[in-house]
This record gives C-alpha cells, sequence and structure tokens, in this order.
C-alpha cells in the first residue's frame, strides 16, 4: 500500500471504532490483486468504502468521519451495532 493509503486505513478504522465501538469487520483488499472480488463489488474507483447492514452503502473518495457515519446510517447500521460491518477497498 501506498502511505497515502496506509493513511486511510488507520483513519477509516479509527473512524469505525469511535462510531461502532468493536461491532466491525475493516477487509482491505488489492483491486489489482483481488480483481474479480473487486469486480463483483462493482468497484470503479478507489478507494471504495462498502458497509453491509440491512442494506449496501458506498463511500467513492474522501473517507471522512461524516461520510463514513452517512454510509452507515444509509446501510441501515447503528452506531455500535452489534451486526455492522465495514469494507474498504484499496490499491
Amino acid at each position: 500500500m501506498t502511505p497515502h493509503s496506509t493513511q486511510a486505513v488507520i483513519g477509516l478504522h479509527a473512524a469505525c471504532a469511535r462510531l461502532l465501538g468493536s461491532a466491525f469487520e475493516l477487509r482491505v483488499i488489492d483491486v489489482y490483486q483481488e480483481r474479480a472480488l473487486a469486480t463483483a463489488q462493482e468497484v470503479l474507483a478507489v478507494p471504495t468504502l462498502i458497509v453491509s447492514g440491512k442494506s449496501v452503502s458506498r463511500v467513492v473518495g474522501l473517507l471522512s468521519e461524516a461520510r463514513v457515519a452517512r454510509a452507515l446510517k444509509t446501510a441501515g447500521v447503528a452506531a455500535r451495532d452489534s451486526r455492522a460491518a465495514s469494507a474498504i477497498v484499496t490499491q
């Protein structure tokens, strides 16, 4: 990962921890090495955050805490919800 990608993952993990406590899974994939998964998840740009809850929400680009919080809300994942799951796709 590039230094910017590393910082994005660290920031995203911190945001998820603040919003969800320990009830989340963060998976980072390399779209070049896992092309089939990126294609299956319809990743067209990086970084892409895919949040799975009652529904699926996506954030493409800047992964600020406010955008992550909106994605969680859109996906039907409440703060500190034990059903929460988050994934980031980056290069």
